[in-house]
């Protein structure tokens, strides 16, 4: 079966807009890493880094909220990510939430499943 390919009026934008997307795709670990607080962290080295960065007991969380996020009805500040006991990740910017898996933002979905 042949892929469904649309007619459209200005080809030459849908084949930029698909170049891009190919290139982030192919290009990711190029690609500068967000400036979080929190990513710095080293393990111990060897064998013990793994059970440093495991997730593990607790399941990885949003941040309190702050009164104003309360006040909002939120349940979490999402700018900050408790990785596990050792790690958190704060400065996560609101933008991160906007790319989605089905319904839900990425980011929520991988806190959901750890």
């Amino acid at each position: 079966m042949l892929p469904r390919i649309p007619f459209a009026a200005n080809f030459r934008a849908f084949a930029d807009a698909g170049k891009r997307l190919a290139e982030l795709h192919l290009g990711y670990e190029s690609v500068e890493p967000y400036p979080l607080e929190g990513r710095d962290v080293s393990g111990p080295g060897g064998e013990a880094d793994y059970a440093f960065f495991a997730v593990r007991d607790k399941k990885m969380s949003f941040g309190r909220p702050t009164p104003e996020q309360k006040a909002e009805g939120a349940r979490g500040d999402k700018s900050v990510i408790h990785y596990n006991d050792r790690i958190t990740l704060r400065g996560v910017p609101a933008e991160a939430y906007r790319y989605k898996l089905g319904s839900r933002s990425a980011i929520e979905w991988i806190i959901d499943r750890y």
